[in-house]
């Protein structure tokens, strides 16, 4: 339609003032056309997988794209979004460009194996757990000192939250507290005490594990004691911290529990 009405203005005219001042009335909605195509990236970006909540973030707008703008350790500076003469997209991320970005459905490829998620809210809670399976609103801190484990301490992680997708199974429900470590998911704790039996060698390596349990606000302080009672038999633990929310300075908190 643009080609056919370009087509239109550019033909010879008994009055070239008019078709001067259309073709500048339709150069902003042409501009926004393309702005409104380029801005399915603009927003905030999380890599996954997420392993061992150590992640990426793309802070990306309509002529920016920044790296870790949010974390404490780095905040990474905004490289401009270019195009080459084929109107072919290149993203920069830490001064290394990537050519051959795409978007299929939800995901953006940078390559095959460097992939985001957008998240909607830019906060660390949201990007620290965007593919967990069970929802997470972490309770805020109780006042009680902050855990600093000592080095070098191995950290197994579990959340416990309502499933995210209870649909998907027949296993459980909407109301149900499931137990999620790594990319499994347990309904009961004889699913998750299997699973550790099975993950006894990686975990029994390290003499100073802990688990960080990362628990929903619903979760009962019965179902956090049963937890504990099933795996203490075990024998893989040093001990158990509980992670927090402090809501105000965004940031994750720890406790012993």
């Amino acid at each position: 339609m643009e080609e056919r009405l370009q087509h239109k203005l550019n033909a010879p005219s008994k009055n070239p003032g008019l078709v001067r001042m259309l073709q500048l009335l339709l150069l902003p909605l042409l501009l926004a056309s393309c702005a409104q195509k380029g801005d399915k990236l603009v927003g905030h970006w999380h890599s996954i997988p997420n392993e061992g909540l150590y992640y990426w973030t793309l802070d990306i707008t309509d002529s920016t794209t920044q790296a870790n703008k949010y974390e404490l350790e780095y905040w990474g500076p905004a490289f401009p979004r270019t195009h080459d003469s084929t109107g072919q997209e290149s993203i920069f991320v830490d001064f290394e460009e990537y050519r051959d970005i795409e978007l299929r459905g939800d995901t953006l490829y940078l390559t095959e194996q460097f992939k985001f998620i957008r998240i909607q809210e830019d906060h660390h809670l949201n990007d620290r757990f965007p593919g967990s399976l069970v929802h997470l609103n972490l309770p805020k801190p109780t006042g009680t000192p902050i855990v600093k484990l000592p080095r070098p301490s191995n950290r197994s992680h579990i959340y416990i939250g309502p499933a995210k997708h209870p649909s998907e199974s027949h296993y459980f429900n909407a109301d149900s507290t499931c137990f999620q470590v790594t990319d499994f998911i347990a309904t009961g704790l004889v699913d998750l005490v299997y699973f550790m039996r099975q993950e006894d060698a990686a975990i029994a390596a390290n003499e100073n594990n802990w688990l960080i349990i990362h628990a929903d606000s619903s979760t009962s302080k019965a179902t956090l004691d049963t937890l504990m009672s099933v795996l203490d038999p075990l024998d893989l633990l040093h001990g158990y911290i509980l992670s927090r929310y402090n809501y105000d300075l965004d940031e994750m908190v720890y406790e012993e529990f």
